[in-house]
């Protein structure tokens, strides 16, 4: 793929197509909030809040998509709250396995990269590891919240996609 950065701004570039605009999901969230201040300098944002851009509303998510035309999905969206995942698992399969595999789904259709933000927890199984998880490693999620985002192999995206599974934030 080579180095996404080219110049002296902060110009992403994949298989040679440069992006321009941007659609963030979970805009409004931490790590969302924090991308904002970065990408609002170089890029034209796109910043849906709940009310208008509900991730699991698979068709309004479509129908965006296909509206505003981003060149590159940054999903932050999350359903995360490990007790609230336990109590409703339907919620948390939804937002955090459904709503990304549609996402995936229009992005192959429209030939958008898509950028997940992921988490640790598909890991755990291995309490004695001390070393850093690869992306070669076998998941092993020991609660419904890493149940429901190691959904990695329902992902079909010719363009690409990048998941980043952070530690935290």
């Amino acid at each position: 793929m080579g180095n996404p950065i080219n110049g002296s701004r902060s110009t992403l570039i994949f298989m040679a197509e440069e992006i321009k605009k941007i659609l963030l999901i979970g805009a409004d969230g931490q790590l969302g909030t924090d991308l904002v201040k970065v990408l609002q300098k170089d890029y034209e944002l796109l910043c849906p809040l709940l009310d208008e851009f509900d991730i699991t509303h698979f068709e309004k998510v479509k129908e965006y998509v296909k509206t505003h035309a981003p060149d590159l999905i940054i999903n932050t969206a999350a359903f995360h709250n490990t007790d609230e995942c336990e109590k409703n698992p339907e919620k948390s399969f939804l937002v955090n396995t459904f709503a990304v595999k549609n996402l995936s789904e229009i992005c192959k259709e429209k030939d958008i990269l898509l950028v997940h933000i992921s988490t640790d927890y598909v890991f755990g199984l291995d309490e004695k590891r001390r070393i850093p998880y690869t992306e070669e490693d076998l998941p092993g999620p020991v609660n419904i919240y890493g149940i429901s985002k190691n959904w990695k192999s329902t992902l079909a995206n010719p363009k690409g996609r990048l998941i980043f599974r952070c530690f935290t934030l």
